[in-house]
């Protein structure tokens, strides 16, 4: 549970000195893109903390790739 405040405090920190760089320049999609992906992996840090279980993306990319492999195994035997 440290760990995770930890980590909380220095994304906090690292936050206060970015996100006025952002404004300045008036660059909103990227202070989004910035704020997003750092909230995902917070996120992602807590849950894994937490023992839950976090899917791994190459179970979806197997799952809608596996169809389309069928069909084209099908149509070159």
């Amino acid at each position: 549970m440290w760990f995770v405040l930890l980590i909380g405090i220095i994304i906090l920190a690292y936050s206060v000195i970015e996100i006025p760089k952002f404004k300045k320049s008036n660059q909103k999609k990227e202070l989004w893109t910035f704020s997003s992906l750092l909230l995902v992996g917070y996120s992602l840090l807590i849950a894994q903390t937490m023992n839950a279980p976090i899917p791994n993306p190459l179970d979806m990319i197997t799952f809608v790739y596996k169809p389309v492999s069928k069909v084209l195994f099908a149509l070159m035997s």
